[in-house]
């Protein structure tokens, strides 16, 4: 993912101002939704390992091109909260992999980890919101979801 420049001007002038940093993280999130978007959900748990394959990897370059990002000033403290959260949610993601492919069943895992990958996404999608990033709110955006069906 590309990061994008900063918008700020000179380096001289400062922390970017509230609309600039909001437009520059928007923009970085929006070009990973585009990428996050061509990732099918898994459907059931057996699928659950191929999309986080697919997802991980994306959602780590999205946390590193956001770490790029300089808040405004009073944003700070809660732009941190939120990257710190996203990390957190990366990390349940690969436990849910690492666990599917040492040969943890799947359904088990998606049951056991799902409810707190689905409490870090409502909870990011809360800061976010509150941080005016509205393309950084996954909403329904595909990821490691916690409430895939199980095929007969």
């Amino acid at each position: 993912m590309a990061v994008v420049a900063a918008c700020s001007g000179d380096s001289d002038s400062g922390p970017p101002s509230v609309a600039e940093f909001r437009n520059e993280a928007n923009a970085v999130c929006r070009d990973a939704a585009g990428s996050l978007a061509d990732i099918d959900p898994p459907t059931a748990p057996r699928d659950f390992a191929a999309s986080l394959e697919e997802a991980l990897p994306l959602q780590e370059a999205l946390i590193e091109d956001l770490r790029q990002v300089e808040p405004s000033e009073e944003l700070v403290e809660t732009y941190g909260d939120a990257l710190g959260i996203l990390s957190e949610q990366r990390s349940l993601g690969q436990q849910a992999l690492n666990d599917i492919d040492g040969g943890g069943d799947a359904a088990a895992v998606v049951t056991t980890l799902g409810p707190e990958i689905q409490e870090s996404e409502e909870r990011i999608d809360e800061i976010m919101l509150e941080l005016g990033l509205t393309d950084c709110a996954q909403g329904g955006d595909p990821g490691p979801p916690g409430n895939a069906q199980e095929d007969p």
